[in-house]
């Protein structure tokens, strides 16, 4: 009786996961800042964080350069949730980004709440690049021409928060 010799199994590889990058509609930073703690838990398939903001883009404006500056009006927008001078959620993630310093963090917060300008220094502005964030700000004229858009391709009309996130991925990716 011949032994059959035995070929290893060769071990299976998991099929590689696609990494996703999130586009959020922004006002308050509630939905974004779970997605960065999300990032932080591991949620494998996350890659950056795009915060989308209409006209009043405090949350834009901060991302981009590292200051956080209050608006000094609101303008009205098609997205009237979104429509705020300062972002109520945006304090969780300064405290992160200053390494968890919670003097630090109440200091670039009074700073705030009496200038109404405070700015990150440049560790933190690398750590919020480290983050993978960034954003955009979408006017309300690309905001119409995204509903239509979408709307003559897809048949779906986009609520008044989507479309901010919507336009901004027309924008970038067609």
């Amino acid at each position: 009786q011949q032994q059959q010799q035995q070929q290893p199994q060769q071990q299976q590889q998991p099929p590689r996961r696609r990494r996703v990058q999130v586009v959020i509609p922004s006002g308050n930073f509630g939905n974004a800042l779970a997605a960065y703690y999300a990032m932080r838990i591991g949620a494998p398939a996350l890659d950056s964080i795009v915060v989308a903001t209409n006209a009043n883009d405090v949350l834009h404006r901060f991302f981009s350069t590292g200051v956080y500056q209050r608006q000094q009006s609101t303008t009205p927008t098609l997205s009237p949730s979104m429509d705020i001078t300062v972002a109520s959620n945006l304090e969780r993630l300064i405290f992160h980004i200053l390494g968890d310093d919670e003097k630090q963090c109440a200091d670039f917060m009074a700073t705030f709440a009496t200038t109404g300008t405070a700015t990150l220094p440049p560790t933190a502005v690398a750590t919020l690049r480290a983050a993978r964030f960034s954003s955009a700000s979408v006017g309300d004229d690309d905001v119409r021409s995204t509903i239509t858009t979408t709307y003559h391709h897809h048949h779906y009309l986009l609520d008044p928060h989507t479309f901010n996130s919507h336009a901004y991925y027309y924008y970038y990716y067609y």
